[in-house]
């Protein structure tokens, strides 16, 4: 078992998250990652490493309840099947998910991820992974487990949905719902929190 972390060198405090995977995965992160000059103060370059990380698209996920939350949560709250089927359908095609823990020695994470302890735990600056986000546009968040009910009761209470609610009841516009629904793989059912 192999645990490799990167992090700033600074006196802050670092928060980690680690991503499990076998040494073949290792190895070929190793070996299509990026090599690019690094200048320096003199003008001249050195070769720097970046770890290039492929993220995996949301229709090859290996669990096939992967985004299912929200919509259930949607169609229980009475939005018609249709309009959920539009409003994931345009939220959630060009999706492409990297996942992370943030515990640093998890028994099923080295199990389902990490070639059942004979793989690797690349730890991350969860700080810096966050602003590179902001930089590409892309979201970073933590995913919340809960369970359908649990959700459809936060979402009856929410400001965003009753906005939306009352949107689609006016106009039968489905935007805020969309807004919604592209954060679905943010939520899963609470049977997977380990």
């Amino acid at each position: 078992m192999l645990v490799i972390g990167w992090g700033r060198l600074a006196e802050e405090e670092i928060n980690m998250v680690w991503h499990y995977t076998s040494l073949d995965v290792l190895y070929n992160i190793i070996n299509n990652s990026v090599c690019i000059p690094d200048y320096n103060d003199e003008g001249s370059s050195a070769p720097f490493a970046h770890i290039t990380l492929y993220a995996t698209h949301s229709s090859c996920l290996n669990d096939w309840s992967e985004g299912n939350v929200v919509p259930k949560v949607l169609k229980a709250l009475g939005l018609p099947e249709n309009y959920i089927r539009t409003a994931r359908f345009r939220n959630i095609t060009d999706r492409y998910i990297l996942s992370f823990s943030h515990k640093e020695n998890d028994l099923n994470q080295w199990r389902a991820y990490g070639d059942n302890g004979r793989g690797v735990a690349l730890g991350f600056d969860e700080n810096s992974l966050k602003k590179l986000c902001e930089e590409k546009i892309c979201d970073c968040d933590t995913c919340e487990y809960c369970t359908p009910r649990n959700l459809k009761r936060e979402l009856e209470q929410s400001e965003i949905y009753i906005n939306a609610l009352d949107k689609y009841n006016r106009t039968k516009e489905i935007s805020e719902f969309e807004r919604m629904m592209s954060h679905s793989f943010l939520y899963k059912d609470k049977a997977f929190q380990e």
